[in-house]
């Protein structure tokens, strides 16, 4: 039934009344434990806030934990014999196992200790637990026996007698009005403070304070705050959470330093500074507790939480120092979520502020690269945010920008080693506007398009289409007309040698420049034409000497020309 709610100080004197009676009635089992062990301690007033808080809370509920630890002890010492315990004390001796720990629950003997006390309190089975808890704490205290009992929930076979014993043992510091600071103490988790969560009774603490209705992280929190910087404490957060056996109680932890900033209403800004990310310069994104920040600030606002960081950073950073810092994390191998999740919405801001491609350029350091440009991580982000504002030639504006601070000469260069790079489909499009910027000479784009280097293999390499593109336009060359690529090969190769390669390379198929060929040998052939030359010209001059390509000469010209219209003398 359920205890009426009665001052703290009566129900205080009562527990210490029955938890008295319970260590009086099995003293005599238990010649070496500590008289300590067993002596109520009242409740520490050093957590005087929470207490309250929690003794108000049980008032409404009408039963408290303490009321619950109260029955619970005052049951288990009506229950317990000291013939018995004496029994239990004996045998666990005479087995040694005290000498199993940690793994003293998988030992057989303790099987054969445990089923002996289960038998001997076969029809009140919840004794036995209570029993053997009063000897494994006789034994060991508190804190070692929570330890053992952690190692043994982490097996499954071990896993439900062990959780039954902790049980017990909580119902104990109940009955005794022990605080969540009582626990932590007892449990000697103050010993080492700076590794408190590597402690594995560290769950133990946390399984009783919440047993007391408490938040057991934002107290854990108060406890490593005592021992650690903001930001200190939001690294070893981190690293934990990495770590299986620390990860579920270092994400709660994390959660609760953020609940508590929120609940105090800290800034973005604040919490910035706090961390001190405002002192990291270019290696910002490269600080893991940086994440710790981004999480917060998306607590705060969701929606806006880009805007928001980016409007922090540029209080503490300029736009010449935000800039490196995307390129040192992607550069270092360690970009941080936040570097992804912030680049594009720069590139917005700074092109609402008016930045425009020469600008970024710059702000990237992209005009410091040298010949490590199109390596830099940041030249394909430059390059697609350019794309992505659907400008009418962004090929056009980035060889612009570039130009300005690299000649043609080493983008070249630069632009034939980066082949092998994954934005190469980029530097290549940018090669051939390079190579076709308007004012060179047919036989400057010639040598731009590396053709001279192929010698009479011209006409299977795949940058041809482009030169005859580049020479036969207008606006792009010097001197261009229709006939200037034509001319200048003549003139390369000789006329009626072109002729026979041009014929036997469309028979080929030269890497799949078929029809710029036949595009060629049908200016050459108008070039005869408008000249007067006849199709007995030419099948007199390929006979001379024998050279089947000039059999397809002949026939190709011969058909050419009887497609053209027949002209009447004058």
């Amino acid at each position: 039934m359920a205890f009426k709610a009665i001052p703290a100080q009566r129900r205080y004197c009562a527990i210490l009344l029955v938890a008295l009676a319970l260590a009086v009635s099995i003293s005599d089992a238990l010649p070496t434990t500590n008289s300590k062990t067993f002596v109520a301690s009242a409740p520490s007033l050093d957590q005087a806030v929470t207490q309250t808080h929690r003794h108000l809370r049980a008032y409404e509920d009408g039963v408290n934990s303490e009321e619950k630890g109260f029955e619970g002890i005052t049951n288990l010492a009506k229950m317990l014999s000291p013939n018995k315990q004496k029994a239990a004390d004996k045998l666990f001796r005479n087995l040694k196992l005290q000498k199993e720990t940690p793994d003293l629950f998988g030992s057989p003997k303790f099987q054969t200790w445990m089923k002996s006390i289960q038998k001997s309190y076969k029809k009140t089975p919840e004794a036995a637990d209570a029993a053997m808890v009063v000897t494994l704490r006789g034994q060991w205290g508190d804190a070692e026996l929570a330890k053992v009992l952690q190692s043994a929930m982490e097996t499954r076979s071990t896993n439900a007698i062990a959780a039954r014993l902790e049980d017990v043992q909580f119902k104990k510091w109940i009955g005794e009005g022990k605080t969540a600071d009582d626990a932590f103490n007892l449990l000697k988790l103050d010993e080492k403070a700076n590794d408190l969560l590597k402690n594995p009774v560290v769950k133990t603490w946390v399984s009783y304070v919440e047993k007391l209705d408490v938040n057991p992280y934002e107290l854990l929190l108060a406890k490593l705050e005592t021992h650690h910087t903001a930001a200190g404490l939001a690294r070893t957060l981190l690293v934990a959470r990495q770590d299986y056996t620390t990860r579920s109680i270092a994400g709660k932890l994390q959660e609760a330093q953020l609940e508590r900033w929120s609940r105090k209403k800290r800034s973005a800004d604040y919490i910035f500074k706090l961390l001190q990310l405002d002192k990291e310069g270019d290696k910002l994104f490269k600080n893991p507790v940086l994440g710790t920040w981004e999480s917060y600030v998306t607590k705060l606002d969701e929606k806006n939480a880009n805007e928001a960081m980016l409007a922090v950073l540029k209080i503490h950073y300029s736009d010449e120092k935000i800039g490196p810092m995307f390129t040192v994390a992607k550069t270092s191998g360690s970009a941080s979520s936040v570097a992804a999740r912030l680049e594009h919405p720069l590139l917005k801001a700074w092109a609402n502020d008016g930045k425009d491609a020469a600008d970024v350029f710059t702000l990237f350091r992209l005009d410091k690269e040298g010949d490590k440009l199109f390596e830099n991580p940041q030249f394909a982000t430059w390059a697609y945010d350019i794309s992505r504002q659907g400008r009418e030639n962004p090929n056009k504006v980035m060889l612009s920008v570039m130009k300005a601070h690299y000649s043609d000469e080493s983008l070249e260069k630069m632009m034939l080693k980066a082949t092998h790079l994954s934005n190469s489909a980029i530097v290549s499009q940018l090669r051939s506007e390079l190579l076709l910027s308007p004012g060179k000479t047919v036989d400057e784009a010639f040598q731009l398009f590396k053709l001279d280097k192929a010698g009479k293999n011209f006409l299977e390499d795949p940058g041809l289409g482009s030169w005859v593109s580049y020479v036969t336009t207008p606006s792009k060359a010097k001197k261009s007309d229709e006939f200037a690529a034509i001319s200048f090969l003549a003139d390369r190769f000789e006329h009626f040698e072109l002729a026979k390669m041009l014929s036997a390379a469309k028979i080929k198929n030269s890497g799949g420049n078929n029809r710029v060929i036949e595009e060629l040998q049908t200016l050459q052939f108008e070039k005869w034409w408008e000249d007067g030359v006849t199709p007995r010209i030419i099948s007199k001059t390929m006979t001379k000497h024998f050279d089947t390509r000039g059999l397809g000469v002949i026939l190709d010209y011969e058909k050419f020309y009887k497609a053209k219209p027949v002209v009447d003398p004058l």
